[in-house]
């Protein structure tokens, strides 16, 4: 510690590489600010890292979509989109309880015996 610079004070390089004096709170404010940061750095790569819950926003989204795409749609044109999106919600209904049920116990390896057979 120089004669110059106070025992409670620390010196760090700015970001255009300037030392500059900061005081015990400023650096807590620092580290807190940081600190708050990373936390919402974290929760975003959570938020990515789960799929199950992308799935689900994905299938509201088009769900949604869907919906107001069939409000806009003239009667005539209406039984048909009716019916097609019952057989889409349908066969996106079957294809999600395929897929969880095939979670159970279904290998790779299990699924090429079965293809095979």
């Amino acid at each position: 510690m120089t004669a110059d610079q106070p025992a409670h004070t620390a010196v760090r390089p700015s970001p255009d590489g300037r030392n500059r004096n900061e005081t015990p709170e400023q650096l807590r404010a620092d580290v807190e600010r940081v600190r708050a940061e990373l936390g919402e750095t974290v929760a975003a790569l959570a938020g990515k890292a789960d799929i199950k819950a992308r799935a689900k926003n994905a299938t509201r989204r088009t769900t949604a979509n869907l919906a107001e795409q069939a409000r806009n749609l003239t009667p005539a044109q209406g039984g048909i989109a009716t019916a097609v999106a019952a057989v889409a919600a349908g066969a996106t209904a079957a294809t999600i309880e395929w897929r969880r049920r095939s979670r159970g116990g279904h290998s790779a390896a299990r699924w090429r015996r079965i293809v095979r057979k």
